[in-house]
């Protein structure tokens, strides 16, 4: 939380909302506030979600190659962009270049398993994917379809421990992954289940490129 905080007191939120040509604009302390909400969201959901060896990693990886190609291959080409736009847009796609090729190795070091990446690795690559997902231009809605069983699979467990009255910062074993392992699943078949689920709608988001309809229909079927 606190390092969320100074994230977005750096001037790195969430400013305005925009539903096809609609642009609704939000009051600074509420953009700060939505802009912390997303990053501690998404670093619990991409910790919690680590229950199999090398799932993370291959997630974030997928994660880190859609900004980089949407940046440098979408956004850099369909839009006219200023000077100073066009140097904080490369700093992203380097930096998703970067992390793409840090999470494969971690993939490849995860699966033997030689080393597991635990809390800090998780929560690491949690933070940079929403941080890079704000910085450019609060593109969360493309991480939200590309990840979006990562993510809403911690609010799905959020609920269901409210109903119960558990704790809801605490661990059991009702996340995806463990109830997939529960119905008899291998660990190989729920990483390839959830690996292509992301790569799917990593797919279709991207080739949609500039087109709001297409993305709202994807976003609906997601």
């Amino acid at each position: 939380i606190i390092v969320c905080s100074a994230l977005v007191l750096g001037d790195v939120s969430i400013p305005e909302f925009i539903f096809w040509s609609t642009v609704i604009h939000f009051p600074p302390w509420l953009a700060y506030w939505i802009a912390s909400i997303w990053c501690v969201w998404f670093i619990n959901a991409v910790n919690r979600f680590d229950g199999v060896y090398g799932l993370v990693s291959g997630i974030s990886s997928i994660g880190f190659l859609t900004l980089y190609i949407l940046v440098s291959v979408v956004v850099m080409w369909s839009y006219d962009l200023t000077p100073a736009y066009h140097q904080i847009l490369s700093f992203v796609a380097h930096s998703a270049w970067v992390l793409t090729l840090i999470s494969l190795i971690s993939l490849y070091i995860e699966y033997k398993p030689l080393w597991v990446l635990r809390d800090v690795g998780t929560m690491f690559f949690g933070f940079a994917l929403a941080y890079l997902s704000l910085f450019w231009g609060a593109k969360i809605w493309t991480m939200m379809v590309v990840l979006s069983l990562v993510l809403f699979d911690a609010v799905r467990v959020l609920w269901n421990r409210r109903l119960k009255h558990k704790n809801l910062f605490g661990w059991d074993y009702t996340h995806l992954h463990h109830r997939l392992l529960a119905n008899g699943w291998s660990r190989w078949e729920i990483r390839v289940c959830i690996w292509s689920w992301s790569i799917f709608f990593m797919i279709l988001i991207l080739i949609q490129g500039t087109d709001r309809l297409n993305k709202l229909i994807i976003f609906g079927l997601m």
